[in-house]
């Protein structure tokens, strides 16, 4: 079971290595992006404190066309890990992405987050279609990671114990 969430962030670019784990441009409360509509491309990543049991839970992150839930499957004699995951956001007007963090059958959630998404002052302006390009690609985005968490063997193939 999660039982504490040790931090949320959001980030341009993800990287774990023999050295440890990096978290390259972090970013702050407003998402920026630079056309509009726009595609904001990050990882989100959480560091959770477990019971030490077998654990299921999972990480919903949303915002307006975009419903991602994402399985956190850890097996027993963990008590940390840190998972980080890459989303596409479609951003065709301002709103909140919000990412919230279950146990298993549990309604209420361990903790949840959200961050302002919005377009830069000088934001280049696109056509309708490019806005059904960027919900196209976030959506396939989203299925990838999803089949790709569905097809990997757990522990969590986005955790690190380190």
């Amino acid at each position: 079971m999660i039982t504490r969430i040790r931090a949320a962030l959001l980030c341009g670019t993800f990287e774990s290595t023999d050295q440890g784990d990096n978290y390259i441009a972090v970013l702050g409360d407003t998402l920026w992006v630079d056309t509009n509509p726009g595609l904001a491309i990050l990882w989100v990543s959480v560091h959770l404190e477990l019971d030490g049991r077998h654990t299921i839970g999972r990480l919903e992150v949303h915002a307006e066309h975009l419903d991602q839930s994402i399985p956190l499957i850890e097996p027993a004699g963990r008590e940390m890990i840190g998972v980080a995951y890459p989303i596409f956001v479609p951003v065709l007007k301002p709103g909140r992405l919000t990412v919230a963090i279950y146990n298993d059958g549990v309604r209420e959630p361990v903790a949840d987050f959200g961050w302002t998404l919005d377009f830069q002052p000088a934001a280049k302006r696109l056509g309708v279609e490019e806005g059904l390009r960027i919900r196209r690609a976030a959506a396939k985005h989203a299925e990838e990671v999803r089949a790709r968490i569905a097809g990997a063997n757990r522990p969590n193939p986005g955790s690190s114990t380190r």
